[in-house]
């Protein structure tokens, strides 16, 4: 069976920032190569089984409770290359997020446009490995 390389989008589904992140990725990627997780339980899931084929993961931590929660899945996350957008610049919550080892770190409240660029060279690189 052929795996088709995928991404993993994680927001919740009442947030602005996440609905910029999937139109953001969906000029990256088509939509049918994207995996949506719209709640930490399935976040969990997607990440505690066989990766199949995702290439890299765009995850926002809406708040300080979910990036304890990715601390948890600390492990797990780091089996592929991911963004991880904070909701703001707070130290505490920064310093926490350093610790996971994302590749590219962002802010909700700030300009997400650089994100873009970052993932687009992520998905180069998976996409090199996979062809």
């Amino acid at each position: 069976m052929l795996v088709t390389p995928s991404i993993l989008l994680y927001s919740h589904p009442i947030e602005n920032t996440g609905t910029y992140l999937q139109s953001l990725v969906e000029t990256v990627v088509l939509r049918e190569n994207i995996i949506i997780a719209r709640h930490m339980d399935q976040l969990v899931k997607i990440l505690r089984q066989p990766l199949n084929g995702v290439v890299a993961a765009i995850i926002f931590a809406k708040n300080e409770n979910e990036l304890h929660e990715l601390v948890a899945l600390q492990d797990q996350l780091q089996r592929i290359p991911f963004i991880l957008i904070l909701p703001d610049q707070e130290q505490k919550i920064v310093t926490k997020a350093h610790s996971l080892r994302p590749r590219y770190l962002a802010y909700a409240d700030s300009d997400l446009s650089d994100v873009r660029d970052v993932f687009k060279r992520i998905v180069c690189k998976a996409n090199s490995v996979w062809h």
